[in-house]
């Protein structure tokens, strides 16, 4: 039998939050070898050692905080809509079992997006942002134009993944300090998209001064 996933976006009920309803927490660790690879080496020890199965990966650096809606948010993005009353879609419910329905509308993974991308945001800058913490020019101007072309940066914190799409390059692509660039780079190369969710979905916290 065919497995059969539901993405519900509506209000949760009081059950959701039954202890038999909560997610497992693990911690992974790994003894590093010589060559370790640093954060890309942990991240692929994790996709290819650990026994992990999720559909999607969340990345966050160790200071960030997701919002209560960061997948509510996000998650919606690697979706496309499908119609009930078309002949050729009604076969794809009966047939793919990436599929959730809400009222008349089905969806299914979008299997040309790779991953979404949401910015970088600190709580403790004030609006003058001297050090430029906010990266306004990158966040706000580059990254919107980018998604335009499907093409928006992986930054390494604050973007949700499709396993899938990491498991077929390998994961993470080693030789680069900037190895969070260079592996989206890779996807958009094989001809998958990305998309930006251009809204604040994780705070973080900034160095406080130049020292720091």
């Amino acid at each position: 039998a065919k497995e059969c996933h539901l993405f519900d976006f509506g209000p949760f009920g009081d059950e959701m939050y039954a202890p038999l309803a909560l997610p497992r927490l693990s911690l992974i660790t790994r003894v590093k070898p010589a060559d370790h690879h640093n954060k890309a080496g942990n991240i692929n020890n994790v996709l290819f050692n650990s026994g992990t199965i999720g559909k999607l990966i969340l990345f966050l650096d160790a200071d960030m905080r997701p919002t209560e809606n960061f997948l509510l948010r996000t998650v919606p993005l690697l979706l496309e809509e499908m119609r009930d009353d078309s002949i050729e879609n009604t076969v794809m419910l009966d047939d793919d079992p990436e599929i959730g329905r809400v009222k008349n509308t089905a969806w299914r993974v979008n299997r040309d997006v790779a991953f979404v991308q949401a910015p970088q945001r600190f709580h403790n800058v004030d609006k003058e942002d001297f050090m430029a913490h906010r990266n306004a020019i990158f966040y706000d101007g580059i990254c919107r134009g980018r998604d335009g072309f499907g093409l928006t940066p992986f930054v390494g914190t604050n973007a949700l993944w499709r396993r899938e799409v990491l498991s077929e390059i390998g994961g993470f692509v080693y030789g680069s300090v900037t190895e969070d660039t260079l592996t989206s780079n890779e996807v958009h190369r094989r001809g998958y998209t990305s998309k930006y969710a251009a809204e604040d979905l994780a705070w973080g916290e900034a160095p406080v001064s130049v020292a720091a």
